[in-house]
């Protein structure tokens, strides 16, 4: 494998990791794709009023960190699996998308989606981490892990179209 070529679509992703345009780009896009899954009508992400009407702004910022979940726990499980695979990113996510990854890698970027929808419940109410889906992965429905692999899978060809 070309180290040079993986270090250079490492760099990529962290690039869209700290960019604010990105992250409202995907968390919007991810945001759809859960109301889809749920059988919810899509509806307008947020919409922008500007940058001196704070209480939006902090509502979009919810949003995003809310939604971008699944963009980091693609990323960490990315970072990992093409490293342990000796395999390029953009490899590794065209066979998400493909579904063609072998059902390992699959359940380990399914536990990090869920590690990384847990880390976020308390900022959008301490009362979240009482809900039943708030819980060990291991006792999970298949439904609820069938939702964080749709979304990893909309978050893997997002990611897929930047390079």
């Amino acid at each position: 494998m070309d180290e040079q070529q993986r270090k250079a679509e490492f760099v990529k992703i962290e690039s869209l990791m700290k960019s604010g345009h990105f992250s409202y780009s995907i968390a919007k896009v991810l945001n759809n794709a859960y109301l889809e899954k749920m059988g919810l009508p899509k509806s307008e992400f947020l919409f922008d009023k500007g940058e001196e009407d704070t209480a939006q702004k902090d509502k979009l910022e919810e949003a995003i960190a809310t939604n971008i979940a699944g963009f980091y726990a693609l990323e960490c499980g990315l970072d990992y699996l093409s490293h342990i695979k000796n395999e390029l990113p953009s490899t590794i996510l065209r066979a998400i998308v493909e579904n063609t990854i072998d059902t390992p890698s699959l359940n380990l970027l399914a536990r990090f989606a869920n590690a990384t929808w847990k880390a976020g419940q308390p900022f959008r109410g301490l009362e979240r981490i009482n809900r039943e889906t708030f819980t060990s992965f291991y006792f999970l429905t298949e439904k609820t892990i069938e939702k964080d692999i749709a979304q990893i899978r909309v978050a893997a060809n997002f990611l897929l179209s930047m390079f």
